[in-house]
């Protein structure tokens, strides 16, 4: 299940990327880089995962399912949320009202053993588009943020540019892998 949640579809706590402080979404007023913790308000500028330290993935002490769930547990790589989402391996769908629950989601299935793996929604945007937005562990450049997207059109890796003063600090959700 997601961190903080407590069942599988459960959205769970939101996290900005390399902070392990998790938050329910509406317990923050602004989810903005005045509360980013690798923000300098002062420089305009990151002070750590930046060009200055050239770090690309981040330390177990920034990694909230690390701190978290402790003994192997992580935020997932890229090379990981690419896996799931490999056609060859998986076969995906976006499910309305799932288990008759009440929540939408991804639901990715393994074509080897049929398990499958629920991702709730926990992004909206207006009322008519939802999507599951996860954070990864790393990226490839330090002014970019990666996440698994989904929504009903399908799931994508994305690359977001971090430097227009956004996603790393936006909430989104973890579902750590051991």
């Amino acid at each position: 299940m997601n961190l903080g949640a407590n069942s599988i579809i459960d959205t769970g706590l939101y996290y900005q990327w390399g902070d392990a402080q998790g938050y329910a979404l509406n317990d923050r007023e602004e989810w903005n880089n005045n509360n980013y913790k690798w923000y300098n308000n002062e420089t305009h500028s990151y002070t750590k995962y930046c060009e200055a330290d050239g770090k690309l993935t981040l330390d177990s002490s920034d990694d909230a399912a690390a701190v978290s769930w402790g003994n192997g547990w992580h935020m997932p790589t890229q090379e990981q949320m690419a896996e799931l989402i490999n056609e060859e391996y998986v076969t995906y769908e976006w499910v309305n009202n799932y288990l008759h629950r009440g929540v939408n989601g991804a639901l990715f299935t393994s074509k080897t053993n049929n398990n499958t793996l629920f991702l709730p929604v926990n992004t909206e945007i207006g009322s008519e588009w939802e999507r599951a937005v996860y954070h990864t562990k790393d990226t490839f450049d330090p002014d970019y943020c990666i996440s698994l997207y989904a929504n009903d059109t399908g799931p994508e890796i994305t690359d977001i540019n971090c430097n227009g003063e956004t996603y790393r600090r936006d909430p989104y959700g973890i579902r750590p892998v051991c």
